[in-house]
This record gives C-alpha cells, sequence and structure tokens, in this order.
C-alpha cells in the first residue's frame, strides 16, 4: 500500500501518464481511502493544467512593452 508522501512524489506521473498499471492502481486505491490525498491530486491537476494554460498564451504587444518600460525605468513601475 502506498503512503501519503508516495502519493505526492507521482502526482505528475499520473497526470502524464506514466504509471504502470500496477502503479495507478495502487495509487487509485490509496486516493479512494484518503481525501487528503484525493484533494491535493485534484489541486496538482488544477496548478498544472493553469501552468499549461498560462505558458502557451503569447504576450501581446503592450503588455511586452509594459515590461520593458519597468525594466529600462524601475522607478516608473
Amino acid at each position: 500500500m502506498l503512503k501519503c508522501r508516495d502519493i505526492e512524489r507521482m502526482a505528475g506521473q499520473l497526470q502524464d501518464d506514466e504509471l504502470n498499471w500496477r502503479q495507478r492502481f495502487s495509487m487509485r486505491m490509496h486516493l479512494m481511502m484518503c481525501h487528503h490525498c484525493r484533494r491535493f491530486v485534484r489541486q496538482f491537476a488544477a496548478i498544472k493544467k493553469l501552468a499549461e494554460r498560462s505558458v502557451s498564451e503569447q504576450a501581446s504587444d503592450d503588455e511586452v512593452q509594459s515590461v520593458m518600460d519597468k525594466i529600462n525605468d524601475p522607478q516608473k513601475g
């Protein structure tokens, strides 16, 4: 049986579908019994989804110019 520490370590692999069937089965069994880990895995998935969405969006020219202005004139920002 997996421990909570194992679930924390393997959450990324679960999201990326990198676990073999035994590991997935063990993880699902643990998640059925542990509401803390279920919450952790849900939050992990939400954060990963948000991060992927924000990385895939390209900054507008105005956003780039605003950042460049702040870099060039730190007193401004």
